[in-house]
Order: C-alpha cells, then sequence, then structure tokens
C-alpha cells in the first residue's frame, strides 16, 4: 500500500465541501454505518510530511459515502488520512478523495492500468443523466441549482505517417467514452467554477467523478447580483483591439476542486470573438464594477522567493 499514499494525496486535490443549506441533509447522515477502517500506519505517513490518521467517524462517513452513493465495493485493508485539508479514502484499487472547505470529492477507480480500461458505459444519454442527478440529490444538492446537463462524445482516430513522402494519412474518427457535464446556477447566475463531471465504465460503475459545488458566500452572491443589475442596464464591455464583443454575463467564481485555499468572486464575463479569421482563440475576461480584472480564484498561495544575489561583473572580478 505504501505506493497508494502519494497518488491519493494527489486525488485530494479534487475534494467538495459537504456544507450545504440549512435544510438540506448533510451528506451521510442516514447512511448505513459502515466497519471502522484500518488506518495508514504511521511508516506510510512519512512520504506525506502532513498526513496524519483520519478520525474514524470521518473515515466511517466516508467509507459509507463511498459505498451508498458512489457504488463503491471496498476492498480489504483500506486506508483513511487527511492532510492539508483532504481527507482521503482508499482501497488501492479506489481512491476518494473529499475536501469539505470547498465541498469537493473526486473518485478515481483504477483499470488495467487505467479507468478507461474498465470498458465505457453502454447505456442511453439518459440513463448517464439520471445517474448524474441522483448522485447529486444524495449529496443534498438543491436541484433547483441545475443549470444543464451535456452528455460529451469523445472520439479517437488513428494516423500514421509514409515514411517517403512524409505525408499524413489519417482514419475516419470513431466514437469513444462519453461524459456527463453537469453546470450550476443559482438565481440566475451561473457559477462557472462549480460543475459535476462523470464518466462510468461498461459495468455502469464510476471510473471518475469530480464534483466542485461549494457553498456560496453571502456577500458574493449579493455582489454577483449587484453586476447583474449593470449588465442587464444595458453594460458596455470594454472594447479589444482586434475583436468584436460577443458575450457578456454576471457571475461567480470559486477555487477548483483540486484547492488548499476557498475563494469566491462575482464578476462580469466578457467573451471576445476575434475578427482576424487567421486566429480562432476567444479572449476572455473577467471584470469587476469598476472595469477592471478580478483576482481570479486561486489554488494556493504563492509565496514569494527573495532575489537573487546580482553576479559579479567582469569588471568587479580579481585579474589572473
Amino acid at each position: 500500500m505504501k505506493n497508494l499514499i502519494v497518488p491519493s494525496a494527489v486525488a485530494l486535490l479534487a475534494g467538495l465541501n459537504a456544507s450545504f443549506a440549512a435544510d438540506e441533509k448533510k451528506p451521510g447522515e442516514e447512511l448505513r454505518a459502515a466497519q471502522p477502517p484500518q488506518i495508514a500506519a504511521p511508516k506510510y505517513a512519512v512520504r506525506l510530511p502532513e498526513a496524519k490518521e483520519l478520525p474514524a467517524e470521518e473515515a466511517r462517513r466516508l467509507e459509507a459515502i463511498g459505498i451508498e452513493i458512489f457504488g463503491v465495493k471496498w476492498g480489504e485493508k483500506p486506508i483513511a488520512i487527511s492532510a492539508r485539508g483532504f481527507q482521503v479514502f482508499t482501497d488501492g484499487v479506489t481512491n476518494l478523495s473529499y475536501r469539505p472547505a470547498g465541498n469537493a470529492y473526486i473518485l478515481q477507480k483504477k483499470g488495467k492500468a487505467y479507468p478507461s480500461d474498465n470498458g465505457a458505459f453502454e447505456g442511453s444519454n439518459e440513463q448517464l443523466i439520471a445517474r448524474g442527478k441522483a448522485i447529486l440529490a444524495q449529496l443534498g444538492v438543491d436541484s433547483s441549482e441545475i443549470a444543464e446537463t451535456q452528455v460529451l462524445q469523445q472520439f479517437v482516430m488513428a494516423g500514421s505517417i509514409d515514411p517517403d513522402t512524409r505525408q499524413m494519412k489519417t482514419e475516419t474518427p470513431l466514437k469513444d467514452r462519453r461524459n456527463l457535464l453537469v453546470t450550476r446556477v443559482i438565481r440566475n447566475l451561473p457559477v462557472w467554477s462549480s460543475r459535476l463531471k462523470l464518466d462510468l465504465d461498461a459495468e455502469g460503475g464510476i471510473a471518475s467523478l469530480e464534483l466542485s459545488w461549494p457553498e456560496i458566500e453571502p456577500k458574493v452572491l449579493e455582489a454577483a447580483i449587484g453586476l447583474k443589475k449593470i449588465v442587464d442596464a444595458d453594460y458596455k464591455a470594454p472594447e479589444r483591439q482586434g475583436a468584436r464583443i460577443e458575450s457578456t454575463q454576471a457571475g461567480i467564481l470559486h477555487s477548483p476542486a483540486a484547492s488548499f485555499i476557498d475563494e469566491q468572486v462575482a464578476a462580469i464575463r466578457v467573451i471576445y470573438a476575434s475578427t482576424d479569421p487567421r486566429f480562432g482563440m476567444k479572449p476572455l475576461l473577467y471584470l469587476g464594477a469598476d472595469g477592471k480584472p478580478v483576482a481570479i480564484p486561486r489554488q494556493l498561495e504563492s509565496k514569494s522567493e527573495p532575489p537573487l544575489p546580482a553576479r559579479p561583473s567582469k569588471a568587479d572580478q580579481p585579474p589572473r
């Protein structure tokens, strides 16, 4: 199990806060009790200096959520640890990471080498969407906050290069896995950073899941409502050379699932379309009420390093 600790801690970086609205049930309140897991031995923890045993009650809760909500069949001798605001429960095959402060979960399951090795989900799009909505409901997410559900189709394509002509020949793209993406809205305001990403395997089990759905701070929500009023009142976004304004919308940003800190900000998102056909990328700005760019929520705190000492010039070097 030694080698599982570091991947688990990385999977950790996509957890999800279990603080929901006051009238919603907390995840795990009505889940059946699970047997106490075996906690990581101290010798394993040395690979993560800040890792420590997860308290038994929290470990049982995380184990039960894996069973009752995510459909995990835990193997023998699971490990439960916490580090830097994350909680991890793993049996070496399935890693469940949870970040209470950011309301984030990540579930990763190994196949032979990757989750996709377990085969792709063969059910209908409607079944995939229903599974995602059921997970959100079981975690206490208000259904009115679901903005849109999209089933994203992946494609794979093979190609080869003729060694004589150096020309590339590609085959017809083939359909591959499908992923569910669920986005969020609060009071007609998009929360651009919140989402559920779900990938099921051929047996209908979760191959991978990422959920980030934090509680929005009242002051941030109030600020976003104020920005929406500004946008609705014939807001004029700043012009940009070589581009035209394509859309303007008020909404909310927050730190992503894989974060060591939690930040939220209201913003006006302005999407520009290039007026030059040679450039296909669309410039994107997040602005405040003053028209200046807002500080994008971070994943971790940056630490400034002291400047390096100046190198001595040739004139300062002693003669040989």
